[in-house]
């Protein structure tokens, strides 16, 4: 049976991946790593079950805000009564924002914080490599185990962080 709607995802770049589909008619499988089948109604299509590593370097390009700093600033995105990190940035350190587009690329992995944790990871590496200051805008250890924020933290202890040393109002830097 070949699908007859395409459901989720970039349908260009799951076509062109797939030479033969017609043995894909189980809902659930995996395909290649990457493509999912999905099935509504009689429809059989495909999503995108985890991201390419050619899609993670497009959007942590994207992502990479402005880019040239020698410090990046990580933090909580939206804290009430409090400034974001992309505001605590400004144009002194290197930031990771896809902005609007966050929603709709989390939709083309089923919302898998997982998968947007591997973009967000990707963001930390290559600015590691670059030998960049790394500092955050909110207490790291005040994040919820499942937030963006704790994992940044934990991510860079495993990369050799130290401490996260307290410098100013809410102002935390990382010492390797």
């Amino acid at each position: 049976m070949k699908p007859t709607k395409w459901i989720d995802g970039s349908v260009d770049e799951i076509v062109e991946t797939l030479e033969n589909v017609d043995f894909l008619t189980k809902e659930g499988n995996i395909v290649e790593g990457y493509v999912q089948v999905v099935k509504k109604g009689d429809e059989i299509g495909f999503r995108l079950a985890q991201f390419t590593e050619e899609q993670i370097a497009k959007y942590v390009q994207l992502a990479t805000k402005p880019g040239k700093e020698a410090k990046v600033m990580l933090g909580k995105y939206k804290v009430p009564n409090t400034k974001s990190y992309i505001e605590r940035a400004g144009k002194t350190h290197t930031y990771f924002d896809l902005g609007d587009k966050w929603n709709d690329i989390k939709k083309l992995v089923n919302g898998s914080d997982d998968e947007m944790w591997r973009i967000n990871k990707q963001f930390i590496d290559n600015q590691k490599a670059l030998n960049k200051e790394f500092y955050f805008s909110h207490e790291p250890w005040k994040a919820g185990t499942k937030e963006f924020l704790s994992r940044e933290a934990e991510y860079l202890i495993d990369l050799g962080a130290k401490d996260f040393q307290k410098i100013g109002d809410d102002l935390w830097k990382v010492i390797w």
